[in-house]
């Protein structure tokens, strides 16, 4: 790991605060976005949408932050938002997230948009993204691929098949599939299957000439949470058998970090290296909850092009910052 460390800091200029995990005590499905310089984050409140904003990743997430969206009472999305992202699309931003009416069942994604061009709002409400089976729904991405945007997230499938699976589709708009739903990995995997079946928390990185697709597995409740990866074979993300999953875990716990997963990925405010920020646990759990930290750290890339993420960093070890920051 230390190795994996000096390669990246190596690759660009330090001149900022150090970071050390756990960054924000208590933050569970971390999003981060770095965008002129300055960071952008949110996180799974279950009660609203709250943006915070920070030029140093060491600050990113403390404080109160700005409440962009609070759902009203009575409506099918009323309830336990999860797993909100920051999307950029021309120049208009857009969250994603997944919320019900009380009921889990009735989990579905939902997107707001900017009036302007500042990430940090004001937002607007504009819908449910629909799909045609309208199956239960959460932790929707967006992501470009020869330029096509796909939207990509956890799922139902019809009964009686059990489980979370993952979907994907194109997009016409930042709030319209184009097309039914593909399904594109199931648990089936023995690390896959502590408990529940779960695959979710879908995040991409394009490198080496093709797509990476990194999921979390197993429900988030157990120390097994882990990041697996999907990699594109061929042109078409939507093609049968296009999909190729890695036999194992590829961010399992060590270090005495347990529970890693949910991870996004973001570029330092120079260009020059990327990072994975997920969550870890913190704390006892209690049926099944258990809180989370949010944590980040460089990560490194292969002869081929494919991300190498390592183990997570122990608690209160300090990481040289993203390069580019400002001191």
């Amino acid at each position: 790991m230390l190795s994996l460390l000096g390669l990246l800091t190596s690759a660009g200029t330090v001149t900022g605060a150090p970071v050390s995990n756990p960054i924000a005590p208590g933050s569970a499905d971390p999003w981060v976005v770095c965008y002129q310089g300055q960071y952008y984050y949110t996180c799974t409140t279950a009660r609203n949408i709250t943006l915070w904003t920070a030029p140093r990743l060491s600050e990113l997430g403390l404080g109160e932050g700005r409440v962009v969206f609070t759902t009203p009472e009575g409506t099918a999305y009323s309830h336990n938002l999860w797993a909100p992202e920051l999307h950029q699309w021309g120049d208009r931003w857009y969250i994603y997230f997944a919320a019900d009416d009380g009921q889990d069942r009735n989990h579905r994604m939902y997107v707001l948009g900017s009036e302007g061009s500042d990430p940090m709002g004001p937002y607007n409400f504009l819908g449910k993204i629909s799909t045609q089976d309208d199956q239960w729904a959460i932790d929707g991405s967006v992501f470009e691929w020869q330029g096509e945007r796909y939207f990509c997230w956890s799922g139902w499938d019809a009964p009686p098949r059990h489980g979370q699976r993952l979907y994907l589709a194109r997009m016409t708009s930042p709030t319209t599939l184009a097309e039914p739903r593909v399904e594109i990995s199931e648990p089936d995997l023995p690390w896959e299957l502590y408990e529940y079946q779960v695959n979710e928390g879908a995040q991409v990185i394009v490198s080496g000439g093709t797509v990476h697709i990194f999921y979390s597995a197993n429900p988030y409740w157990r120390v097994e949470y882990c990041l697996g990866r999907l990699t594109l074979r061929g042109a078409d993300p939507l093609a049968e058998g296009a999909w190729e999953k890695a036999p194992w875990p590829v961010f399992w716990r060590a270090n005495g970090v347990d529970g890693v997963g949910h991870g996004c990925f973001f570029t330092s405010p120079d260009g020059t290296e990327t990072w994975v920020a997920y969550h870890g646990h913190h704390g006892e759990r209690r049926g099944n909850w258990i809180p989370r930290d949010f944590r980040a750290q460089p990560i490194a890339f292969d002869a081929n092009g494919y991300p190498v993420l390592g183990e997570p960093v122990a608690s209160g070890k300090e990481i040289p910052p993203p390069s580019g920051e400002l001191p």
